[in-house]
């Protein structure tokens, strides 16, 4: 620091008295603090009377000191720090919006923000016993491992330092309330979590330390020795926000308890039936009650304590019972309570009644004793650090504290549980300059890298089953379906089975009537030639059941009842699920597969909106982690890549990323890749789970080689042993191993025990394990984060909103009904444009998630959309199969663009149900199709999948028949008939759409030439044209109309209006549809290669002068095909060109062709909105 800036550099706070002695000394004699820029200076400083705080002007940094550098900076807390300055920032810019230099900002609003929570009384003042003022500060992140910490000359925020830099958060305080220490000063030692509200849970650690090992997501943790809060924020901006919104739970809660305490409020508590939360005492607890007392009133909260023998009581049929044991086979374990150090914290409410002027003993203690127990919360007696009291004068001071940018010492996370604040008694030190250390150190930068992982001795096995035994007794894995209330039965509706059934029979009634038809003039006339048109039936039966299937939906939804859509059935949840779980909540894994998206417009929304899903699941009692499946990240460039990984960081996002295509001899196989992208994600993690199950140490001998030997995994056991050969290093162990003292070969031969395998072991290991496996899946992958796969997965496209609230209810959901293989949430509308295709789709998007919440709540099998849908991960493998072609083992289907189909029936067929979600109303948003070619990809490879499905390759049918083996097996099943009915429907629909166009041109050919001649069971294409307007067009819209008004969506009035608006579109846009679907259901069988792009995500800028290329380049084809059609017509009408015995006249035989031929023609123009705009 420059000379001029010496005496202008203030200490950190001391106490009261001091801070309001400096107030009075400078009051009105202060100028107020004024900005100067030096001539000649590159930096600025702010400058203000002796006495007062001012920030240094910039100096310039010659090095970053290291930890062999500087000895120092390992010391422990109260030793001097060593002195560095800060990196030389740009000079500033008055000409801009860049005019303050950057450090200065982050200065500044480090130390606004620590003003303003000592104003907000959110830091306390001086502790009872010492007189010293509580260490209370902020910090701001600066860059990777560096922060700007305010006030930056107390020793003791060291820790809070460290272990903030190791969670990587964006910014962090201190909160040392009066509240707070009333909380943490009586927290028992085996209390984990603090109940501050019925749903949320915060955490609880003994020091600073082991902070750095909490759980980023919850955003908050109570320091149990140090009577502190720390409260973190992924944005400056709302750190304040949330630390008030804490102050004020806690405060509640504080009060609620004392309240209840208070014998002269209970009478009027009791009588007026008033129940506030409150933390009952030990003494509330009788031995007779206290087991079911124990049970926490919240059921958001999570327990390690054993499961009543009451809760599985009632019997359930032998399905269920199987379905269960075969769920309850767990991927993500935590071995044991005492192990973890976790337990719950609850806030029973135990009041005993006074009735009928009996007065009966209430036992309510104050705040100071609570329960003792795992499944309550536990306190311990009040042993104050500092002295608190609720009526404590809490006296503002106006002292100032500095700030500047830690560049924080990576030192390893220390084990004691000695208070930082006891060790910083002495009187604080005042350090000439702010102090820098080096973060992370080389040394020990692995380590504590790893520990931002929030999930503590966990293990995800890929088989769904781990025992870990230890010398005092086997603990086996907790089962976290095993909960004391017994599992959900659902009844079935079946009005869905009595639709289908109807249209069955609306369909062979079709069917008859036109046999019956060419019977009837076979006997009229003798011609019985006619009777060779029979067979069409078989084609004509599939292709129209889509048909006959929404002639009795349209009338259901008309006249049928409407109130299923508010309960619960079977595959249809209206209803959010009771959360009355006791057990620990399983762990839940969001995957995300992205290609080259934008980061900013498309990514970061995405994950900002799961990282709040993910914070609310943990404060409730869970655990969460995101994992993305990348296969960009290795396309895009280095700059993009790096910006990507350090956001992946920054966000505690785990990542995957698969070599390109044919890069070094890596084949990306499948025709939409999404599938291959996502099994080798789940390869890479089953890979890593069963290595780190191999390599996990059992013996003290094999603990103390993993310590020492970096390359432990690449060791045989018996080489460890000493019963082997090996390499010279090995060698070495092996004699250093003779010469150990037999007592201390006993000890080292002796099994582990739970206390001995810690966090950090358990993060090492994964982190080699990972490097490992990465090797052997591809040199050139890349993977960091935790990428393991929890209990369940939420998997959602990378354009998706998610409820902040929704995990709980998936969890619980999936929890007590364990048949559930797939529970698919409905989805809402994300717009990302004003462009009105965008609106048009987004239309239809809500009309088809209507129909199939209307359908599945009558009683039909839920579809699985492949997005905004929780998965079970054993229920994934145990449906997996071996793909024939490489022998490899697949959960998604790579030979399948419609993956999420065959995902499915395989589940299906493996006895899983899906099950259709409308309880967050629409809270799942998906983004939609942005412009008219994206909206045709998705038909054509959704028609492609359904032609996979079903059907062979055309050379393939005289050798293995027309029908694959996964859809005969899918008809064969035990699958309920109605679904079989109700797939094939949806499935052939795109048959019939296709076939619009081609038969449409034959029929016109047929009758323009042969009508004189025609059989009377001909039917004309104008015939066929009106029954689909009147049953699609005119009975789908006014069904839908009343259906949504019956279920008050909307008024009616709003409900015409917006249909009136977007009918024109959408009859424009069917009609053009059945060529482009047509090329994909031929492509399949002919075996013509079809590819399509990734979807775009965001709206690119577009004119009229880029959009004719475009489009001519996408449509040529089609416009060519409609430009012959409509001259064909025109010219087949006119005599002078065509004989009288080939000219087809008529309105009703070529409208139906004229139509579908304009209709293809505009499709392209009138649905692009950057081509109208006529934008240059």
């Amino acid at each position: 620091m420059s000379p001029r800036n010496e005496n202008n550099t203030a200490s950190a706070p001391q106490s009261p008295s001091e801070a309001k002695a400096i107030q009075q000394t400078n009051q009105g004699l202060q100028p107020r603090p004024k900005r100067s820029v030096s001539k000649g200076s590159r930096s600025s400083s702010f400058n203000a009377g002796s006495g007062r705080m001012s920030l240094p002007a910039a100096p310039v940094l010659t090095r970053a000191l290291s930890t062999h550098e500087v000895p120092k900076a390992a010391a422990a807390p109260g030793m001097d720090t060593p002195i560095a300055a800060l990196p030389e920032g740009p000079s500033p810019s008055l000409d801009g919006t860049s005019w303050i230099d950057a450090r200065e900002g982050y200065q500044l609003m480090a130390m606004h923000l620590w003003r303003a929570f000592k104003r907000d009384c959110l830091f306390g003042q001086t502790d009872g016993a010492t007189g010293i003022e509580v260490p209370s500060g902020v910090a701001i992140r600066y860059g990777k491992g560096q922060y700007v910490v305010c006030p930056s000359n107390d020793e003791r925020l060291s820790h809070f330092c460290h272990s903030v830099a190791v969670l990587n958060t964006e910014a962090a305080m201190t909160l040392t309330s009066a509240v707070v220490a009333a909380i943490t000063t009586r927290l028992a030692h085996s209390m984990t979590h603090v109940p501050i509200t019925p749903s949320q849970n915060i955490q609880v650690v003994d020091t600073m330390q082991d902070l750095a090992a909490a759980r980023k997501a919850q955003n908050a943790c109570f320091i149990r020795l140090e009577n502190t809060l720390v409260v973190w924020a992924d944005q400056v901006e709302i750190l304040r926000e949330r630390a008030k919104d804490l102050e004020d739970r806690m405060i509640t809660l504080v009060w609620n308890s004392s309240y209840k305490s208070n014998l002269n409020n209970v009478m009027v508590a009791t009588k007026s039936g008033a129940s506030t939360p409150a933390l009952a005492s030990p003494s509330a607890l009788s031995p007779s009650t206290s087991a079911t007392n124990s049970i926490p009133s919240s059921p958001t909260t999570s327990s390690f304590t054993s499961i009543s023998s009451t809760a599985l009581s009632t019997a359930l049929n032998q399905t269920k019972l199987e379905k269960t044991a075969r769920n309850h086979k767990r991927s993500y374990t935590r071995e044991s309570p005492y192990f973890f150090g976790t337990g719950t914290a609850i806030a029973p409410d135990d009041v005993s009644d006074a009735e009928n002027g009996e007065s009966k003993e209430v036992i309510i203690d104050s705040l100071a004793n609570l329960p003792a127990s795992p499944m309550s919360v536990m306190l311990r007696p009040n042993s104050h650090v500092r002295h608190v009291s609720f009526s404590d004068r809490i006296t503002e001071s106006d002292s100032a504290a500095d700030s500047a940018i830690l560049q924080v010492d990576a030192v390893p996370v220390s084990t004691s549980r000695s208070s930082s604040f006891s060790r910083a008694a002495a009187s604080i030190r005042k350090p000439e300059t702010a102090k820098i250390d080096t973060w992370p150190s080389e040394s020990t930068s692995s380590s504590l890298a790893n520990l931002q992982s929030k999930s503590s001795r966990s293990s995800m096995s890929s088989s769904g089953e781990i025992e870990q035994r230890w010398d005092d007794g086997m603990i086996g894995e907790l089962d976290y379906e095993k909960q004391t209330d017994e599992y959900e039965q659902r009844p079935l509706s079946y009005i869905a089975p009595v639709q289908h059934g109807l249209a069955v029979a609306l369909d062979l009634l079709i069917c008859f009537l036109f046999t019956s038809k060419l019977f009837e003039h076979s006997l009229r006339d003798g011609n019985w030639s006619r009777m060779a048109l029979t067979p069409i039936m078989l084609v004509m039966f599939p292709v129209i059941l889509f048909f006959c299937d929404n002639i009795i939906g349209i009338i259901i939804q008309i006249i049928g009842p409407v109130n299923q859509l508010h309960q619960n059935s079977l595959y249809y949840s209206g209803k959010a699920p009771e959360r009355k779980l006791t057990g620990e909540l399983p762990h839940v894994t969001i995957q995300m597969p992205v290609y080259k998206e934008s980061l900013q417009g498309v990514l970061m929304p995405t994950i900002e909106s799961v990282k709040k899903a993910i914070t609310t699941y943990e404060l409730q009692g869970g655990t969460a982690g995101i994992v993305v499946s990348e296969d960009g990240m290795l396309l895009v460039d280095e700059q993009e890549q790096t910006i990507r990984k350090e956001f992946y960081e920054r966000n505690n996002v785990g990542w995957v990323a698969r070599p390109g295509h044919n890069k070094d001899g890596y084949v990306r196989k499948g025709r939409f890749k999404k599938a291959s992208n996502l099994n080798f994600t789940c390869h890479l993690s089953v890979a890593v789970e069963k290595m780190m199950d191999e390599q996990r140490p059992d013996t003290f001998a094999q603990l103390r080689k993993f310590h020492d030997d970096p390359c432990y995994l690449k060791l045989d056991r018996s080489v460890e042993q000493g019963t082997g050969t090996g390499t010279d290093g090995e060698t070495h162990h092996v004699e250093e191993k003779a010469e150990i003292t037999p007592v201390a070969e006993d000890e080292l031969s002796q099994a582990l025990g739970p206390q001995d395998w810690t966090d950090a072991d358990e993060t090492e290991l994964y982190r080699r394990c990972l490097e490992a496996c990465l090797a052997k899946m591809h040199p050139l992958a890349q993977a960091k984060g935790n990428i393991r796969i929890g209990q369940l997965v939420l998997m959602i496209d990378s354009d998706t909103r998610v409820p902040e609230d929704c995990l709980l209810d998936a969890a619980t959901e999936m929890t007590l009904s364990p048949e559930i293989g797939v529970l698919q949430h409905c989805s809402g509308v994300m717009l990302v444009s004003d462009s009105y295709f965008e609106l048009c789709i987004a239309f239809f998007t809500r009309l088809v998630n209507f129909a199939i919440s209307f359908t599945v709540a009558n009683g039909d099998v839920a579809p699985f959309m492949g997005h905004n849908a929780i998965l079970r991960w054993s229920a994934m493998q145990e449906a997996a199969f071996i793909d024939p072609e490489d022998g490899v083992l697949k959960y998604w289907s790579e030979s399948h663009v419609s993956e999420d189909f065959d995902m499915a029936l395989r589940l299906l067929m493996s006895g899983y149900i899906t099950r259709w979600a409308t309880y967050s109303n629409n809270g799942f948003e998906e983004g939609v199709s942005l412009t008219c070619d994206d909206e045709l990809n998705r038909w054509q490879k959704y028609a492609f999948g359904c032609s996979e499905l079903v059907l062979h390759r055309l050379w393939e049918w005289p050798f293995k028949g027309p029908f694959t083996p996964l859809f005969k097996t899918f008809l064969c099943s035990s699958a309920p008939i109605h679904y079989k009915f109700s797939a094939s429907s949806y499935i052939f629909s795109y048959y019939a759409i296709a076939a619009a166009f081609p038969m449409t041109w034959t029929l016109y050919l047929i009758e323009g030439w042969y009508y004189p001649v025609l059989d009377p069971s001909f039917l004309t294409p104008f015939r066929i044209w009106v029954a689909v307007v009147v049953v699609f067009t005119i009975g789908g819209n006014v069904s839908q109309i009343i259906a949504r008004y019956r279920t008050k969506v909307d008024s009616l009035f709003n409900l015409i209006k917006e249909h009136a608006a977007w009918m024109p579109a959408m009859f424009v846009f069917f009609g053009g549809l059945s060529y482009h679907v047509c090329t994909a259901l031929l492509s399949h069988p002919l075996g013509i290669d079809m590819t399509w792009g990734a979807t775009n995500k965001d709206l690119a800028d577009s004119n009229f002068f880029l959009e004719v290329p475009l489009i001519w380049k996408r449509f040529w084809r089609v416009i060519l095909l409609c430009t012959v059609t409509i001259a064909a017509v025109v010219i087949m009408q006119i005599t002078a060109i065509v004989p009288l015995s080939w000219s087809i006249q008529g309105f009703f035989t070529y409208w139906p062709l004229l139509l579908t031929a304009i209709s293809h023609l505009i499709y392209p123009i009138v649905l692009n909105p950057a081509l109208l705009r006529f934008s240059f």
